[in-house]
C-alpha cells in the first residue's frame, strides 16, 4: 500500500473534479518509497502536464472537456522492482481518485497525446451537447471487489424488472383506455356526440409483485400520459417510447459500466500476473546470483588452493636451489683453499729455490771477487748510472772496477776513461734511504777522495753486485 495522507492531494482532486481552473495535477514520491504527494499542478492541460514528466514514476489526473482520465507514468529507466511496486500502488491511487472516465499507463511521451486521450475518453463519440455532463462532486468511490459481477447482475435484474413492470402497466393502461373508449363511444352514439371525450391519464407505476429486490434501489418511472383523440375513438396514442428509450439507455449504461468494471478487473488481473511474473523473475535472478556467487567462491577457493600449491612448489624449488648454491659455494671454497695452499707451497718452494740460487751466486761472486783481488786484476765491468757531487745530473757510463780504482768510460768502446775514482781510503759505502733527497730504488753512495758519488744499478741484483765489487776494491770497508 502507498501513503495518500497528504491533504494537498484532496485539495487538488476537488479542484479538478469540481470544474475549477486547475485541470490537472501530478502525484510523485519525492525520494520516498511509498509516500505520495502533489509535485505539480496547473491550468494549461496536457501540454503543461507533459513538461513536468521525468525519468521517474508519476500518477497524473487530467480533466478534458468535463471528463477525467487517470494517467500512470512509468519511465523506461525505472527498474523492474519499482515498476512492479508502481502497479500495486496504482490500485490505491485509482481507488482514491475514483472520479475518472478512463485510465491509461504510459512509458513514453509519444503515447501521451491529445488524440489518444480523447480516444480513451470517447470524446469524439460523445460530441453532442446532450452527452456532455459536468463531473460529479468529490466523493470516495468504493474499491472494486470480486462481487462486481454479482452486483452488476443485480442491477441488470432490477432494470429488467422495472422495464417489465412499466411495460405491463402501459399495456394495461392501453387496454383499459380502449375499453373505456369503446363504452363511451357507444353511449355517446345513443345520446349525443357533441362533447369530446375527456383525456385519460394512466400512471405507469409498477405493480408490487414486480418490484426489484430490496437490496437495490428502484429507479423512478416517468408517468405515461395517454390521450383520447376526438377524431378517432378507436385509436389511443400511448407515449411509451420515451419510457422504453430511457430504460434502454439505462440498460446500455449499466452494460457499459459492467464492461468497464470487467475491463478494470481484467487489467488488474493482468497487472497481478505481470507482478507475479516479475517477482518470479526476481526470485530466479536472485537464485542465479546466489548460484553464481557460490560458483565464483568455489572457483576462488580452487584458485587459492592452486596458488598455495604453486607457491609451495616454488618455495621447495627455491630451497633446493639455495642448497645447491650453498653446496657449490662450499665445494668452491674447499677447492680455492686447496688451490691457495698449493700456490703458497709452490711460491714458498720457488722462493726457497731463488734464495738458494742467490746464495750460490753470491758465494760464487765473492769467490770471483776474492780471486780477482788476489790476482790484482779486473773485479767487475758493466753499465750503471753515476751522479758526482759536482753535478745534479745522472750519467750512464760503462765502468770497470780494477784494483783500488773505479774507471768510468763514455761507452764500452772508449779507450781512455773519462773519470777515475780513487778508491783508496774510500768510506761510507752505503745504500740510500727513502728519507734522503735522492729517492730511487737500487741506489747507493760511496765516499771517495774526489767526493761523494751516487751509483744507480739497473736492478737490485746489479746494485748489490756493484756494491760487493766496490767493497772488495776498497779492502772490505763499507
Amino acid at each position: 500500500m502507498c501513503d495518500l495522507s497528504d491533504p494537498n492531494i484532496a485539495i487538488a482532486y476537488e479542484a479538478v473534479t469540481e470544474g475549477h481552473p486547475t485541470n490537472w495535477f501530478l502525484l510523485g514520491y519525492n525520494d520516498t518509497r511509498d509516500v505520495l504527494s502533489v509535485v505539480a499542478n496547473g491550468t494549461k492541460g496536457l501540454e503543461e502536464l507533459r513538461n513536468q514528466l521525468r525519468n521517474e514514476i508519476f500518477y497524473g489526473f487530467l480533466r478534458v472537456e468535463n471528463k477525467c482520465i487517470l494517467i500512470t507514468w512509468i519511465s523506461d529507466q525505472v527498474s523492474g522492482v519499482r515498476r512492479a511496486r508502481a502497479l500495486v500502488h496504482g490500485r490505491s491511487v485509482a481507488a482514491y481518485l475514483s472520479l475518472y472516465q478512463a485510465q491509461m499507463t504510459v512509458s513514453s511521451l509519444s503515447e501521451l497525446t491529445e488524440a489518444n486521450i480523447r480516444t480513451r475518453l470517447k470524446l469524439d463519440q460523445d460530441s453532442s451537447p446532450s452527452a456532455r455532463r459536468a463531473p460529479p462532486s468529490v466523493r470516495k468511490r468504493p474499491s472494486v471487489s470480486p462481487n462486481i459481477s454479482r452486483s452488476l447482475n443485480g442491477l441488470e435484474d432490477s432494470a429488467s424488472a422495472s422495464a417489465s413492470a412499466s411495460t405491463s402497466a402501459s399495456i394495461s393502461a392501453f387496454a383499459s383506455a380502449s375499453a373505456s373508449a369503446s363504452s363511451s363511444a357507444s353511449l355517446s352514439s345513443a345520446s349525443s356526440s357533441a362533447y369530446p371525450a375527456p383525456a385519460v391519464v394512466i400512471s405507469a407505476s409498477p405493480s408490487p409483485s414486480l418490484s426489484p429486490p430490496p437490496q437495490h434501489q428502484q429507479q423512478p418511472v416517468t408517468p405515461v400520459h395517454v390521450y383520447k383523440v376526438p377524431e378517432d375513438n378507436d385509436d389511443i396514442f400511448v407515449d411509451a417510447r420515451e419510457t422504453f428509450a430511457a430504460k434502454e439507455k439505462e440498460a446500455a449504461r449499466l452494460e457499459s459500466e459492467r464492461r468497464r468494471l470487467l475491463e478494470i478487473e481484467e487489467k488488474k488481473r493482468l497487472e497481478e500476473l505481470a507482478l507475479e511474473r516479475e517477482r518470479e523473475n526476481e526470485r530466479k535472478r536472485r537464485i542465479a546470483e546466489v548460484e553464481q556467487r557460490r560458483l565464483a567462491e568455489k572457483l576462488e577457493r580452487e584458485r587459492h588452493l592452486a596458488q598455495q600449491a604453486e607457491e609451495a612448489r616454488q618455495r621447495a624449488a627455491e630451497e633446493a636451489r639455495q642448497r645447491a648454491i650453498e653446496e657449490a659455494k662450499v665445494r668452491a671454497a674447499k677447492e680455492e683453499a686447496k688451490r691457495r695452499a698449493e700456490e703458497e707451497a709452490r711460491v714458498r718452494a720457488l722462493e726457497e729455490e731463488n734464495r738458494l740460487k742467490e746464495q750460490r751466486e753470491q758465494a760464487a761472486l765473492q769467490a770471483r771477487l776474492r780471486e780477482a783481488e788476489r790476482n790484482e786484476g779486473v773485479i767487475l765491468v758493466g753499465f750503471a748510472s753515476f751522479q758526482p757531487h759536482t753535478s745534479p745530473f745522472w750519467r750512464r757510463r760503462f765502468f770497470v772496477v780494477r784494483n783500488q780504482a773505479l774507471l768510468l768510460y763514455r761507452d764500452e768502446l772508449a779507450v781512455t776513461p773519462s773519470v777515475i775514482v780513487d778508491l783508496k781510503g774510500a768510506s761510507q759505502l752505503r745504500t740510500l734511504e727513502k728519507e734522503e733527497d735522492i729517492c730511487l730504488p737500487n741506489t747507493f753512495a760511496i765516499n771517495a777522495r774526489q767526493g761523494v758519488y751516487h751509483i744507480l744499478g739497473d736492478t737490485g741484483k746489479e746494485a748489490y753486485t756493484i756494491m760487493s765489487a766496490l767493497s772488495t776494491a776498497v779492502g772490505g770497508h763499507a
